[in-house]
């Protein structure tokens, strides 16, 4: 009887610990993305993510970035970031809740992991379709009058090519 109380409780005791050093590896990779994105290092985060967000998020993380006046982000940290609550929907996806605190912002959020050969990584994929199609577009240059009416804040008087009527 003592015997299989001892292989019973060894075995809950190897179940527990297999458990918790999967969830360890789940918040050390979800910490580290949220710091790297955090504090404007999106390459630091690329070991951290999916193929997919690799290629979608990053990329665009690293574009936006380009066209950023870098005081901006110099403004918005350091950021801390605190990892909350975890809900596994299910064996391989997980929802990690997170607090973000920079000097300028306060954050709440939710990030998505997905359980990949083995290994947990953030899978946040954003669609930057919308947005690169705005900096994409022909814009036209301005008239003088117009770029005139702008610095004294007013209309430019628009010429209208009606004929007059006799």
């Amino acid at each position: 009887m003592k015997k299989q109380f001892y292989i019973i409780a060894v075995s809950v005791l190897v179940l527990m610990a297999a458990c918790s050093a999967k969830e360890s590896q789940l918040k050390d990779y979800a910490q580290h993305y949220l710091e790297a994105m955090g504090n404007y290092k999106p390459t630091d985060a690329q070991p951290y993510v999916t193929p997919e967000t690799a290629n979608a998020t990053i990329k665009f993380f690293l574009m936006l970035m380009e066209h950023t006046d870098p005081a901006v982000y110099r403004n918005n940290m350091p950021a801390e970031i605190t990892l909350g609550q975890i809900e596994y929907t299910n064996d391989t996806c997980a929802i990690v809740s997170f607090h973000k605190s920079t000097p300028s912002t306060q954050q709440d959020g939710k990030l998505h992991m997905v359980k990949r050969k083995g290994k947990w990584l953030v899978h946040e994929v954003i669609d930057p379709t919308p947005i690169t199609n705005l900096t994409n577009q022909k814009t036209r240059t301005l008239s003088e009058e117009e770029k005139e009416a702008l610095r004294n804040n007013y209309s430019p008087k628009r010429k209208h090519n009606a004929k007059k009527s006799e």
